[in-house]
């Protein structure tokens, strides 16, 4: 999921952090982890700005984003774009064992990705079934 655009171009992410990026074409990517958060981060060439996304599902992308402009020393104000959804999770993936006990497994900002997972387990035939509900 892209959450923002940085201030900064991936050239100056790349010494002021150490971050090596990889080259895609005329594009650089990198996949660093900060704050045990799995990042990807996207630029179409090395003096242009940033693009961060999450990589796999974060339950609260608003948090994450927080905790990765704070470690980043990035003022969130300073940021030219922001995906218009983040905020707590929204939807939960329970399981449900053969006597009716409920599990939460995970929390998802969007409901198809939780539908993604469940049909994921369903097809697999475990003898749970799986339900999703709107979080409180």
């Amino acid at each position: 999921m892209r959450l923002r655009q940085l201030p900064i171009t991936a050239q100056q992410f790349a010494t002021r952090y150490g971050i090596r990026f990889a080259e895609a074409g005329p594009a650089l990517q990198a996949w660093p982890q900060i704050d045990d958060i799995p990042l990807y981060l996207q630029a179409p060439a090395a003096d242009q700005p940033l693009d961060l996304y999450l990589r796999g599902e974060e339950p609260d992308p608003q948090t994450a984003l927080l905790r990765v402009l704070h470690r980043l020393a990035i003022e969130r104000e300073t940021l030219p774009w922001q995906h218009p959804q983040l905020g707590p999770a929204r939807w939960v993936l329970y399981r449900v064992d053969s006597n009716g006990n409920e599990a939460e497994m995970q929390r998802f900002l969007e409901r198809t990705a939780a539908e993604a997972l469940a049909d994921h387990y369903q097809r697999k035939g475990h003898k749970q079934c799986y339900l999703i509900r709107a979080a409180d």
